[in-house]
C-alpha cells in the first residue's frame, strides 16, 4: 500500500511539472521555443562549423531548459525568474532613451541604493550568454578536436536560445505584462492577456514554416548591447498592437492578422537569436575587448 501512495505522489507531481512548464508563466511555450530555435539553425551558413548545425534537436531541447529550472526549487526560482522580462518602461518612459548599466551588479546596486523594484534583467542574461558562447567559440577555434569546448559551445547557444526568444514576446517588456495596470500597480483590464497571446495560439496556430517566411540570411553585430536593446526596444513597439488585437477578442476567436502577428513576433526571436549566434562565430576570431 505504501508504494502504491508513493506511485500516486509521483504521478501527481509530474502532472504537476507538466502543467506548470505548460502555463503562461514561460513565454512562447515549450512549443514555440523549440520552433523558433528549428528556423534559427536552418538559417544558419555553412561557415558556421558543422558539428553546431548538426545540433538541431539538442538545442531545440535546451531552449526549453530555462523555463524548466523554476520547477527545480524555490531558491532557483526565485534567482531564474527576472532573468527573463524587463519593464522598460521602469527604466525610462521613453523606452527609446534608456541607458543599461554595464552591468548586472551595477544594475542591482542602483536599484537598491534608489530603492526601487528590480525591472528584469533580461538585457544581461542575454549579453552574458552571448559572451559565455562567443569566448567558446574562440577556445574551439584553438582547440578543435576538445570535446568539452563542444559540448560548451552546444550548451550556451541553447540557454541564450531561450531569453533571446523570450525577449521576442513583447509583454515580456512591460508592465503590463499581464493586464493593463494603473499607477499603483493595479491590473485594470485585459487579465490574462499573457496567455492568450502566447500559449494557445502558438499551440495551434503556429509552425516552423509559418515562421520560416519571414526570417534572412544571419548579420554580425558590431555592438552587441546595443543591438540587444534596439530589439527590446523594437519588440516593446508591439504591446499597444497585442492589446488592440486582446480587445477585439482575436486571441479567443482568431483571425490571419492575430496570426500572423504572433508568428511575426516569434519569427523576430528566431532571427535575434541566429543573428546572436553568427555573431558569435565570426567574432569569435577577433581579440576579446
Amino acid at each position: 500500500m505504501r508504494s502504491l501512495k508513493i506511485s500516486v505522489c509521483r504521478v501527481a507531481l509530474v502532472l504537476v511539472l507538466i502543467t506548470c512548464m505548460s502555463s503562461g508563466a514561460a513565454a512562447w511555450w515549450e512549443k514555440g521555443h523549440r520552433i523558433a530555435t528549428a528556423c534559427a539553425v536552418e538559417g544558419l551558413p555553412e561557415e558556421v562549423p558543422a558539428f553546431f548545425r548538426e545540433q538541431g534537436e539538442v538545442l531545440k531541447y535546451l531552449s526549453g531548459e530555462a523555463d524548466r529550472w523554476k520547477q527545480y526549487g524555490p531558491t532557483l526560482r526565485a534567482a531564474e525568474r527576472p532573468n527573463h522580462y524587463m519593464d522598460l518602461e521602469m527604466l525610462n518612459e521613453d523606452v527609446g532613451k534608456i541607458v543599461f548599466p554595464s552591468d548586472r551588479y551595477k544594475a542591482l546596486k542602483g536599484y537598491f541604493e534608489k530603492g526601487e523594484k528590480i525591472p528584469g534583467l533580461l538585457f544581461y542574461q542575454i549579453v552574458e550568454y552571448y559572451e559565455r558562447l562567443r569566448g567558446s567559440f574562440q577556445a574551439y577555434r584553438v582547440h578543435p578536436e576538445n570535446t568539452g569546448i563542444r559540448h560548451a559551445i552546444i550548451s550556451y547557444a541553447g540557454i541564450l536560445a531561450h531569453y533571446a526568444e523570450d525577449l521576442s514576446q513583447p509583454l515580456h517588456l512591460t508592465i503590463h505584462y499581464d493586464g493593463r495596470v494603473n499607477e499603483r500597480g493595479e491590473v485594470v483590464s485585459n487579465k490574462g492577456i499573457h496567455k492568450r497571446f502566447e500559449g494557445p495560439m502558438v499551440e495551434q496556430y503556429v509552425e516552423v514554416a509559418d515562421c520560416r517566411k519571414f526570417m534572412r540570411a544571419p548579420m554580425v553585430f558590431k555592438d552587441v548591447a546595443e543591438a540587444v536593446k534596439k530589439a527590446m526596444v523594437t519588440s516593446h513597439s508591439f504591446v499597444d498592437e497585442v492589446y488592440r488585437q486582446d480587445d477585439a477578442g482575436k486571441f479567443e476567436t482568431p483571425d490571419r492578422a492575430s496570426k500572423e502577428l504572433v508568428r511575426a513576433r516569434l519569427a523576430f526571436g528566431a532571427q535575434f537569436l541566429s543573428d546572436l549566434w553568427y555573431t558569435a562565430w565570426v567574432r569569435s576570431a577577433e581579440e576579446v575587448e
